[in-house]
């Protein structure tokens, strides 16, 4: 049976594609070239208590369940702050403090944490916590390892958690690593830290920093990937919307124990169009603005009219730049792939729906009112519409065409309250497959994109066998 997107918005009902048996079923199926993970986002929205053997008892986890066989630690390890610290950087999270008052509550760093970052006040979860906690929900743990002040500190700092990771999963688990994470973004420290490592002083301008930064990327990479070996899977991260970057990084010597390219297919996100392809997206993306004809949405128009130009056009734009980069990284890879031994697998580091206004936000502020278009974009994150994107974009990662093989989601979305509409900081209002839903004790609920990116919600509503056309 195939029903129609509007038959599946009036049903309610999301469906993963030709699913005939239960979401773990599936999944347990599928393991061998298909898997499903999370990543985790800050730790002020994810923890409540440690309990008395060092496991965190998260209420976003209990959410989750057992859906996802990889977690990937990211922001539990504050790897986009560790600049925050003196050389080598902020890695104590790494180290085993077995009491919650040893890092859940650090003292301040006067001098050194600046007062503008209110969730780096803290040193990240210690590895021994995260391990612990991978092992009690029964996922593969993507650690990511910090860049550390230059290859001669890096190379002890990577070795130790290596080894402390290998110890600490159950017998048979292969552990993920990632060095640093995103070194393509300037907009993260690691990227100048990354090239000033590489070329022993500070980048003469942009291009050279992204060049020696990347370089720095594949030779640490590498050196993870060759001492970990095959007890372990090392990925490299690139840009979804700029396959220059994964060009640059496969074509660089990577290691053959480097087993997969890592990606983070988002949409919704603005596109200048001076930086996408003309023949790809020629007048760029804005989500209010109708990608075929370049009309702005009208503001004052029902909510459900808008809901339904949001959705064809966020649509629109992933059969477009989402579907041409998940094709050009395919190629890339399978080009790559006919001269290693160990082919390099497609995997998604993150990957969603990203809508987000911030505070005099110039892509926005022609538009209309600000809070306006937050409050659209909070409630169309609630709706089927988005578990249809979702569901999209899985099925495109997952085709026989793409052949992704990771696909990883981004655990919680932020509070329903004022947060993430009017503070003009980034939150995880469309950004998360979770989001908060009472607090003291804190609840998460479950979004429809969340059903949709594990995809088992058509047996507790349609039936089984149930497919969704565009």
């Amino acid at each position: 049976m195939t029903i129609t997107r509007r038959a599946f918005l009036q049903s309610g009902a999301v469906a993963a594609t030709a699913l005939t048996a239960g979401r773990h079923q599936w999944l347990q199926a599928q393991s061998a070239e298909q898997l499903l993970g999370i990543t985790l986002a800050h730790f002020e929205y994810d923890f409540d208590v440690v309990d008395d053997t060092g496991i965190p008892q998260v209420a976003a986890i209990q959410a989750l369940g057992d859906d996802f066989a990889v977690v990937r630690f990211l922001n539990w390890q504050k790897t986009n702050v560790t600049w925050m610290r003196p050389p080598p950087g902020n890695i104590d999270q790494f180290w085993a403090r077995e009491t919650r008052d040893g890092w859940r509550n650090p003292p301040l760093h006067p001098g050194i944490d600046p007062p503008s970052i209110d969730w780096g006040l803290f040193d990240g979860v210690p590895l021994n916590v995260c391990l612990r906690f991978a092992r009690a929900v029964g996922a593969r743990p993507w650690i990511c390892i910090p860049h550390g002040d230059s290859a001669a500190a890096f190379t002890p700092l990577m070795q130790t958690i290596v080894d402390q990771t290998l110890a600490g999963v159950n017998d048979g688990v292969k552990p993920i690593f990632e060095f640093s994470n995103e070194i393509w973004n300037g907009g993260f420290q690691q990227q100048q830290a990354c090239a000033r490592a590489q070329l022993g002083r500070d980048p003469v301008d942009g291009s050279e920093r992204l060049s020696a930064a990347l370089a720095y990327q594949i030779a640490r990479t590498n050196e993870i990937a060759d001492y970990a070996s095959n007890r372990a899977d090392t990925v490299i991260g690139a840009q979804t919307n700029n396959p220059y970057i994964a060009q640059t990084l496969v074509n660089g010597g990577l290691s053959e124990n480097v087993t997969g390219l890592a990606i983070a297919p988002y949409f919704g996100l603005v596109r200048d169009g001076r930086y996408t392809r003309p023949d790809v997206l020629p007048n760029g993306f804005n989500p209010l603005i109708d990608m075929r004809t370049a009309v702005p949405f009208d503001l004052t128009a029902p909510a459900a009219i808008l809901h339904e130009q949001l959705l064809d056009n966020l649509l629109a734009y992933i059969e477009a730049e989402t579907a041409w980069a998940l094709r050009e990284h395919r190629q890339l890879l399978d080009t790559a792939n006919q001269s290693r031994q160990n082919p390099l697998r497609l995997m998604a580091y993150e990957s969603g729906p990203d809508l987000h206004a911030a505070e005099n936000d110039a892509n926005y502020t022609p538009l209309g009112d600000i809070d306006t278009i937050r409050e659209l974009f909070l409630a169309f994150n609630r709706l089927p519409h988005m578990g249809f994107l979702v569901k999209r974009l899985r099925d495109l990662f997952f085709s026989a065409e793409i052949g992704g093989y990771l696909l990883n989601g981004y655990s919680s979305a932020t509070v329903y309250k004022d947060r993430g509409r009017k503070s003009g900081k980034l939150n995880y209002d469309t950004f998360g497959y979770l989001e908060i839903s009472a607090e003291e004790p804190r609840q998460y609920s479950k979004t429809w994109k969340y059903e949709a990116l594990v995809g088992d919600f058509n047996l507790k509503r349609l039936g089984r066998g149930i497919q969704v056309s565009a």
